[in-house]
């Protein structure tokens, strides 16, 4: 019997028009000495953003987490290595480093990004 993915994209997309509209979208770069920060691609659904709590263990301030569902038109591969994304949310742009990549696991089948901010930017 197959499981149904509890954030699956439909509800992934449901939360993050609720908490930011419908124009809020995601952009990814990879970024290398040669070329600099290239755009590797840009999503409007199927992804949902939560800024972390700041922990007493002194965690990064601003981080985020981004949860990408399975369907989500994004290569994982592309974002394993000096990759970054930009959050748009009301025309306001933040960025932030992917600091780790992991499977979604029990909650759904897609990827968590758990996010850095870079300077001056959050």
């Amino acid at each position: 019997m197959a499981v149904t993915p509890l954030l699956n994209a439909s509800v992934l997309n449901s939360m993050r028009t609720y908490l930011y509209g419908r124009g809020a979208s995601l952009t990814f770069y990879t970024v290398t000495p040669a070329l600099g920060e290239t755009q590797i691609g840009s999503i409007d659904s199927d992804w949902y953003a939560q800024r972390k709590s700041r922990t007493s263990d002194g965690g990064v301030s601003g981080a985020v987490t981004v949860w990408l569902a399975e369907s989500a038109n994004v290569s994982i591969d592309d974002l394993r290595s000096n990759a970054s994304v930009a959050l748009t949310i009301n025309g306001q742009v933040k960025k932030y480093r992917v600091a780790e990549i992991t499977e979604m696991q029990q909650l759904g089948s897609g990827w968590v990004l758990h996010c850095e901010p870079l300077s001056n930017t959050v």
